[in-house]
């Protein structure tokens, strides 16, 4: 699971391809930002997604396979939700457009 996180992390938001640097050559912000505090708060807001939704596994009494299968399976929405709105969320209206059509091109370039 985590090879899996980290092989669409690096292929959608790294390297000059990437929506890190999408965002900087093509975008304006609202607020100035650095990658790293963007791709924290991507981690920070996933993470707790992750650990509401064991929580609330583990509250309706799902079994400890169960609920790694539930990360599994709902694990790239909340990725792609978290990323939204912490790393996409920072740009200007105008530029937003193009950061949507950038990253569904991404996506779909992934398979």
């Amino acid at each position: 699971l985590k090879d899996r996180f980290m092989d669409i992390f690096r292929r959608l938001l790294l390297g000059g391809e990437g929506i890190l640097a999408h965002i900087r050559k093509h975008s304006i912000e609202i607020v100035n930002t650095v990658d790293s505090s963007l791709v924290s708060g991507l981690c920070k807001l996933m993470g707790s997604l992750i650990k509401e939704q064991l929580t609330s596994s583990h509250n309706n009494g799902e079994e400890s396979q169960t609920m790694q299968d539930n990360v599994r399976v709902d694990g790239l929405p909340l990725f792609f939700f978290s990323m939204i709105w912490s790393v996409c969320n920072t740009v200007d209206q105008s530029s937003r457009a193009v950061l949507e059509q950038f990253v569904r091109l991404r996506v779909n370039d992934m398979g």
